[in-house]
This record gives C-alpha cells, structure tokens and sequence, in this order.
C-alpha cells in the first residue's frame, strides 16, 4: 500500500466515453493538484495521523444530533443515517467506516485564496435516499460558489463489497447515487480514490483523515481485510469487480 496513482492502464479505455477524465484530472486548472490517497496502516501514517488530528474537525457519524453546529447536516435519532460537515479550511477526518463511504471535496476559496474542503459519513443506504442527495447537492452549490473554477476535486472512500453479491449490496448502487449528484453539480464524476473491503466476521473499519491545505488523504485501513485499492470511476464498478475476481484467482 501507499500512494495510490489515479490512473491505471487496464481501466483506461472504460473511461473514453467520458467527456471529462477525472482519473487524468481533466477537469482541474493547470497546476492545481488532485487529491492524493495515501493507503495504508497507522504504523505507516501514524504521524501524519497525529499531526492532522490535533487541529481537524472531527466528522462524527456517531456523535449526538444535539452537539451538530447548526451548519451541519445530520439526520435525527441516535443512528443519523449520515452527516455532512460545513465548508472550511481545516483538516477533517471520520473514523468507524464500516460500510459506509466517505465523500471529500476540495477547492480554492475565490477571495483568499486557501483551499477549503467538505468530507461526510454516510449509511451506504441513506445515499440512495432523497434527504441526503437533497443535503449533498447544496453543500456542492456552496463549495461551487466560493471556489475558483477548475480548483475543485472530488473522492470517495470507504465502503464495503462482497464480489460473489456485487448486486445485492449497497456500495454499487451508494457510488452511483454520489456520482450522480456530483456529476449534476459540476459536470464530472468523482473518483473513488481508493475501492471497497469485504465484509467479514469481525468488526474492521476504515478511517479517514483529510489534510485540506495539501489535498492529501490518508486512509487508515485494516490489515486482516481482502481490500481493494485500486482508483477508478464510479462507472466503471463493473470492470474493476471483474478484475479484483481474477486477481484473486491468481493468488
């Protein structure tokens, strides 16, 4: 694990039909940076880790409705389904993916200048769901609105797969519902920095932990998981699914 390219050979030609690359990161200005995912353990990120939560905002699909700032997002009850956080220039991470995804998004703000980011947490059911999607597109307007064109990038993480019940689960349909949203907001598709774990018997989760100023994403995930890392477009669920049964095949 460790830094994970945006692009890989064999998924290219799924994506010539797409106007915009996003995997070639086609839709960003000259010199402005995508997100990099770095994948790993906490051993391996474990400073980074310290150094981003000691001043990050703490997306907390767990915690109280009643302690969520009033520009946040989350449904009511002890379980919120998701949570969106406000627009800002601090550092950001959500613990406790189990199987919900993670969407991130990043920008320059048009009158200081500093990049500015989002991240959720959400149920991979609730993103299917009107409240969420209604949520996720205003909080898209209002990063569209402050950031400079041509500076904002989009990922999504976390999540989990199982190959043999691809259509029974929700993370198919969970990236397209995301995809979906974004693509209405700025005209391309986020890339899923990093892919899917199988469930299993235990409770492992994926962690997140979001460095805005550097566009730099480090994902904390489970050693004892089959994981899927590679990146890709969200429509392309279907090649990269056939390609994770043939990896495991040749092991």
């Amino acid at each position: 694990m460790g830094e994970i390219p945006r692009q890989e050979e064999s998924l290219d030609q799924a994506q010539d039909g797409l106007e915009i690359n996003t995997l070639k990161s086609e839709h960003l200005a000259e010199g402005v940076k995508p997100i990099i995912a770095c994948v790993g353990t906490k051993e391996q990120y474990g400073e980074q880790v310290s150094e981003i939560t000691q001043m990050a905002v703490n997306v907390d699909y767990y915690a109280d409705s009643s302690n969520i700032d009033e520009d946040w997002y989350k449904n009511e009850g002890t379980r919120p389904g998701y949570v969106i956080s406000a627009i800002d220039e601090f550092p950001k991470f959500t613990e406790k993916l189990y199987g919900c995804t993670s969407l991130v998004a990043v920008g320059i703000d048009s009158k200081t200048g500093k990049e500015v980011s989002f991240l959720t947490h959400q149920d991979s059911y609730r993103t299917i769901n009107e409240p969420f999607q209604k949520d996720l597109e205003k909080r898209l307007r209002e990063l569209k609105m402050q950031c400079r064109e041509g500076t904002i990038d989009v990922v999504i993480v976390g999540g989990e797969l199982n190959p043999k019940k691809m259509k029974a689960m929700f993370y198919q349909e969970s990236l397209e519902a995301l995809s979906s949203v974004v693509e209405k907001s700025f005209g391309f598709s986020p890339v899923v920095a990093c892919g899917p774990k199988e469930p299993g018997s235990g409770f492992d989760y994926d962690n997140a932990y979001f460095d805005t100023e550097n566009r730099r994403l480090y994902m904390i995930r489970p050693e004892s998981k089959n994981l899927y890392n590679d990146s890709f477009n969200p429509g392309q669920i279907n090649e990269v699914n056939e390609k994770w049964k043939r990896d495991k095949l040749e092991k």
